[in-house]
């Protein structure tokens, strides 16, 4: 997946610094800007730099991780900073399960970082894609009414001022500033690195059951409570859902009652389902009905008449995510 699109309209110098004005798309292509500069800082002192000339010139810098979200809150037309080259564990206390991060580590390299430690994120949305600051600062949630956003995972963290000078910031160190900075849209200063409160390595089970719309939507709370994590999708003009109820199980533990033999999904068979037909079907759907909307109903009807009720078994971050190479808004 491309994350953010980089269009230079002139010439860039060894520094990174363009010669001329480039254009920014976020991942949606909704949202354009024109920054006469950015950057990617390779430590914390080159960002302090950056933002120290920056703030004597009078100009406004916004940080952009992965251009993800469909708002424009990184986009900018003066400084924009990728914190692409901050990336990766600066620290693991095993015994806490907490793991400080450089705060432009992307979600999708989390899981095989945490591994050699028997670790994982204790919840995940449904792409991954983003930068680990981008994700707390914008409210990435994922599901589950007994778990937290990712925001909510966060035991400290830096932040840097537009002079350059970090603050560390945790429930017991400046702690008015900390709940404030955990979801901040990036007006506090930028965030260098963040502090994750981690969980043992876990398995999903995942079942995906179409069911009624009427029937779900009356019954919808009881399921939400009953599960670990539960989510529908409806297909508009049909009157049926695809519900996705996830379990949580640990590694090498068998599944409650009736999942107990849930298998592991086979590889091949997820590629095929996840590119072939969750992606490729939808976008030649999506372009069908963008050219003749007249169709959308009848192509929902279709797509719905295809989807089949499934359970299967793999880690956690593999049933939580899914790819999205469809771009939309």
């Amino acid at each position: 997946m491309v994350d953010l699109s980089w269009t230079g309209v002139g010439a860039v110098t060894r520094s990174g610094r363009p010669t001329q004005r480039q254009l920014f798309r976020n991942w949606s292509g909704h949202v354009h800007s024109h920054p006469h500069t950015f950057l990617r800082p390779t430590s914390a002192g080159e960002l302090g730099d950056i933002l120290r000339s920056a703030a004597d010139a009078g100009q406004r810098v916004r940080p952009v991780g992965a251009g993800h979200s469909f708002t424009p809150v990184a986009a900018g037309d003066d400084v924009m900073i990728s914190l692409d080259h901050l990336s990766g564990i600066i620290a693991v206390d095993e015994e806490s399960g907490r793991v400080r991060f450089h705060a432009g580590t992307r979600l999708r390299d989390i899981p095989a970082l945490l591994a050699p430690f028997g670790l994982a994120l204790a919840n995940q949305g449904d792409v991954n894609p983003q930068a680990l600051a981008g994700a707390i600062s914008t409210s990435t949630h994922g599901t589950g009414l007994g778990f937290t956003g990712f925001a909510g995972t966060v035991t400290g963290l830096s932040l840097m001022a537009a002079d350059g000078t970090v603050t560390d910031l945790s429930p017991t160190t400046h702690p008015e500033i900390f709940d404030l900075a955990r979801v901040s849209l990036g007006v506090l200063g930028i965030v260098t690195e963040i502090e994750l409160q981690c969980v043992p390595a876990f398995d999903l089970i995942a079942e995906e059951i179409v069911s009624d719309v009427d029937e779900l939507l009356a019954d919808l709370e009881p399921r939400m409570r009953a599960a670990d994590h539960f989510e529908f999708y409806w297909f508009p003009h049909t009157d049926t859902a695809l519900t996705k109820t996830n379990t949580r199980v640990g590694l090498g533990e068998i599944g409650p009652g009736h999942l107990a033999e849930a298998g592991v999904r086979n590889r091949f068979l997820t590629v095929v389902d996840k590119e072939v037909v969750e992606n490729g079907a939808l976008r030649l759907a999506v372009e069908l009905g963008s050219a003749v909307p007249r169709l959308v109903p009848r192509i929902n009807r279709l797509a719905q008449s295809a989807v089949s009720d499934r359970r299967y078994r793999a880690p956690g971050h593999d049933v939580f995510v899914t790819p999205r190479r469809v771009r939309f808004n």
